[in-house]
């Protein structure tokens, strides 16, 4: 496919999950990235941003197939994102505003708890530990019996095709490379209390049980989901140069003026009935 122009390109290409030794095997979101820069075949292309990258990798993998191959459409746009640090701070505190005031209050809200995500989304960080205790996580994911395995799975999925895990995966690397460990905290706390209220969807829903709450749980993670696609392209927005300003209006010379005004008179009827 050499020389095939990246919109085309990113047409014809369908996505797939995880990691792949060699393009013959299938590429995922990044290493379409890669491909389209003419970089090494890889899901961690140096040309494009860090915190992007982090995200992508996890949203690609929860996404379903159809969905997935809307960040194909994406892909040429992420090169060139890799910017200097203040690029990848303003992303990553672009990545807590959606988990703090969106994703998680989202989930809350869908296990019955819009006292806990309004209350979140009035304190932000700091409603963080009265949320997660009112929830009973304190600090871990809940304690379920064994044989909860089924629901452990659909949590996970959810979590990562509405981007939850694709954000807490970005936002604790850039914790960890800033060796911010109240970050990290922070980013862990969230995590456990989307978990804590997704696992409370799952297991109930709204008043019900079953197939019903297992149908909830992925309407909630589909809303969610296109909010990430639009926290995406925030993302990739931050290293895109602005566009130009309207060009200004000119005011008319007298001339051009007293040609309005005449035009305009001779379009108005002389009689009017």
């Amino acid at each position: 496919m050499a020389g095939t122009p990246m919109r085309e390109l990113a047409e014809i290409v369908r996505l797939q999950k995880g990691k792949h030794r060699r393009p013959d095997d299938g590429v995922c979101a990044m290493e379409l990235v890669a491909w389209m820069a003419g970089e090494k075949h890889s899901d961690q292309p140096r040309s494009a941003s860090p915190v992007i990258a982090a995200f992508s990798r996890s949203f690609n993998d929860g996404l379903e197939p159809a969905h997935r191959q809307r960040l194909a459409l994406l892909a040429a746009r992420m090169i060139g994102t890799r910017g200097g640090r203040d690029h990848e701070v303003v992303r990553s505190q672009m990545l807590w505003d959606w988990m703090i005031a969106t994703a998680v209050p989202t989930w809350l809200a869908a296990a019955q708890r819009s006292d806990l995500a309004g209350a979140l989304v009035a304190g932000r960080a700091t409603a963080l530990d009265a949320a997660t205790g009112a929830l009973d996580a304190h600090g871990y994911a809940p304690v379920r019996p064994a044989d909860d395995d089924r629901t452990t799975a659909c949590v996970s999925n959810a979590l990562a095709a509405c981007g939850v895990t694709g954000a807490c995966l970005a936002g604790r690397d850039v914790a960890d490379r800033a060796r911010g460990s109240r970050a990290r905290r922070q980013w862990e706390a969230a995590r456990v209390l989307a978990r804590a209220a997704a696992w409370s969807v799952a297991e109930s829903g709204p008043g019900v049980k079953g197939e019903q709450a297992q149908a909830h749980l992925w309407r909630t993670a589909a809303t969610l989901r296109d909010s990430a696609f639009v926290l995406l392209d925030r993302l990739i927005a931050v290293t895109e140069p602005l566009p130009p300003p309207p060009p200004p209006e000119v005011a008319p010379t007298n001339a051009e003026a007293d040609q309005r005004v005449l035009a305009g008179r001779i379009e108005q009827p002389l009689w009017r009935g």
